[in-house]
């Protein structure tokens, strides 16, 4: 709110990876705006929002008096008890958006504040007029899933790169499935947690001459995949690997599908974002077997 300086912060409950700022390589972007609008809280009726503005009268009244930080503050509550008066009956009900930034101190955000309203009633089932920017828990879930570093894949091939495969002979692959990682972003009163869950794993040849056997590995308990053990011969789902029809040296490339879903304590139910992909090459050389007839 406007008597604090309010910024996005990033918890985790996981040792998720994150760059707070939206540095992560999910291939997601999102740059926190200098000033924006974001939803009023509560927004269950108009008797519980005049108590929200009489306790910041009251706050405002007690913690400074003189008005030394915040000298327009009459003006802002008259305004803001206009604009309640004005559509507290409308039907059906909007939602109210408050502007804030930042950092009020910089000539950004005093330019932001001349020129936009300090809060906007909005009409239910339509965006904030003039396409300013809005910070939702939408947004800030976006903001943490940009933010997030997911761990690169690991796959375990059988047999191992460090020796051949061989033709026509099935190469294995898997790898663990790791933790769930989860990431909350908070702005106020609001928050997003993203959860990022490993569910696949595709490998793939730049060779034409390597085949799936089949070449998508899905998640059994704690590995992506099957284990080869001795004895074992072609993989099947989920297994999955690469046989090479041809020697050669193949590059392989792993790659692990992560599913994506969000939830906040504003919004109901379970959201979903696209799947994300985070891949690694690994080089294999196959060989053929000679024999003497």
């Amino acid at each position: 709110m406007h008597e604090n300086q309010v910024t996005i912060s990033l918890a985790t409950t996981t040792s998720t990876q994150y760059k707070d700022g939206g540095g992560g390589n999910t291939g997601v972007n999102y740059k926190v705006p200098p000033c924006w609008y974001q939803p009023v809280q509560p927004q269950d009726g108009a008797a519980s929002f005049q108590k929200l503005l009489q306790q910041y009268n009251f706050d405002e009244h007690h913690t400074d008096p003189g008005g030394q930080g915040w000298p327009d503050f009459p003006q802002w509550l008259q305004g803001w008890t206009d604009q309640l008066a004005a559509h507290e009956n409308d039907k059906p009900p909007g939602a109210w958006y408050e502007s804030d930034c930042t950092d009020w101190s910089t000539s950004a955000a005093q330019a932001w504040g001349q020129s936009n309203p300090d809060f906007l009633y909005v009409p239910a089932n339509t965006a904030p007029v003039g396409g300013v920017p809005t910070i939702t828990p939408a947004t800030l879930a976006q903001y943490a899933l940009a933010s997030t570093v997911l761990p690169p894949p690991t796959p375990t091939f059988s047999p191992d790169p460090t020796q051949p495969s061989y033709v026509n002979l099935p190469t294995w692959a898997w790898q663990s499935a790791g933790n769930t990682l989860d990431l909350t972003a908070t702005l106020g009163a609001q928050s997003a947690t993203v959860v990022m869950t490993p569910t696949a794993m595709t490998v793939t040849s730049d060779g034409p001459t390597a085949r799936g056997v089949p070449n998508v590995c899905r998640q059994v308990g704690t590995v992506i995949g099957v284990p080869w053990v001795r004895g074992d011969s072609e993989p099947t789902s989920p297994g999955c690997g690469l046989t090479f029809t041809a020697p050669g040296n193949y590059v392989v490339h792993a790659d692990v599908i992560w599913q994506i879903t969000w939830t906040s304590p504003q919004v109901t139910g379970v959201q979903t974002f696209p799947d994300v992909h985070m891949n690694t090459d690994t080089a294999i050389t196959s060989k053929e077997i000679e024999t003497i007839n």
